[in-house]
């Protein structure tokens, strides 16, 4: 499986640092939109089969480069990226072999990881309100917090109206910046440990490393 060659102003996080304000509600609302379908389909299909999604904004792009030069309107056609193995439960069961992700650590961290962290990374990826709370906070790590009161209040309407089917609370924004401070504590531990893992390896052992780690995260 592979995925064409997208050009870098055409996705999500790059497209939110060039569009109008009023634009970037345009891409938000359509990307709940995208949203929804899952869950949508969950709600027919579980507990036969349960699909999970990260919503992100950089995990979106837009289909035609030109709809963004002629500005983002309602009818906007996404793609979304497929930047990690899908995440699905068949009868409730998940079909991946989760503890893959657990593999770039080293060995003496991973019981840790897998014990308190593992289990809720991958539940909130089916849990229609927590994807929305994190595609909303995703907006303090693009270095767009002014943006995060805005889109919250639009998710909020959206959920009252679109989404109303699905009956979910109303979210809060200590909820939103709670979420970013634990979730961004959770992934620099999680990069720390595999740089150490990468230092153990290539350093120490001096064994090949057959991963590639990426740089500083601006948060």
């Amino acid at each position: 499986m592979y995925q064409r060659k997208l050009s870098a102003e055409t996705i999500g996080d790059k497209i939110i640092r060039n569009v109008s304000e009023q634009e970037i509600e345009v891409l938000i609302r359509s990307i709940l939109r995208q949203l929804l379908k899952v869950w949508d389909f969950n709600a027919r299909e579980k507990p036969n089969v349960e699909v999970a999604i990260d919503g992100q904004v950089s995990n979106w792009a837009v289909r035609d480069p030109s709809a963004i030069k002629d500005g983002i309107r309602e009818d906007v056609e996404l793609i979304y990226l497929d930047t990690s193995t899908p995440l699905f439960r068949e009868s409730g069961i998940e079909q991946l072999d989760v503890e893959l992700f657990l593999r770039p650590t080293p060995p003496g961290v991973r019981y840790i990881l897998k014990k308190f962290y593992l289990d809720d990374i991958v539940n909130r990826y089916y849990d229609f309100r927590k994807v929305i709370i994190d595609l909303v906070a995703n907006f303090f790590k693009e270095q767009r917090p002014e943006l995060v009161p805005v889109l919250l209040d639009l998710a909020n309407g959206f959920l009252s109206t679109e989404a109303s089917s699905h009956d979910i609370a109303p979210i809060t924004f200590k909820e939103v910046e709670d979420y970013y401070k634990d979730d961004a504590s959770t992934w620099k531990l999680y990069l720390r440990m595999r740089r150490l893992h990468r230092f153990i390896r290539s350093k120490i052992l001096r064994r090949y490393y057959a991963y590639i780690l990426p740089g500083e995260i601006q948060r």
